[in-house]
């Protein structure tokens, strides 16, 4: 599958499905969130001429300033939060 591209599925008629479907939906966003909090950049916001690391996030992934400060200070706090990892690739957490 290419950059862009957007494959929509044909949805389940039952309410169960849907909600089935929904969950791993919502999984797999957060992990994917997990994964570019991960690649936040360090210095190169700075080189690029942004003034903060959520600033440089924000612009280059095209997210709100909160959603951005979120995934900036998720990056800088991973390492306190050993147990989360795990947790969150169960789906126990979100």
């Amino acid at each position: 599958m290419g950059s862009g591209t957007v494959v929509v599925s044909e949805r389940p008629a039952s309410g169960a499905g849907l909600g089935e479907e929904l969950i791993n939906f919502r999984h797999e966003i957060d992990m994917m969130e997990l994964l570019s909090a991960c690649g936040r950049p360090t210095e190169e916001w700075d080189l690029q001429g942004s003034v903060s690391a959520t600033d440089w996030v924000r612009l280059n992934c095209h997210m709100t300033s909160g959603a951005a400060a979120n995934s900036v200070a998720v990056g800088e706090r991973l390492a306190e939060l050993p147990e989360s990892l795990p947790a969150l690739a169960a789906n126990r957490i979100g």
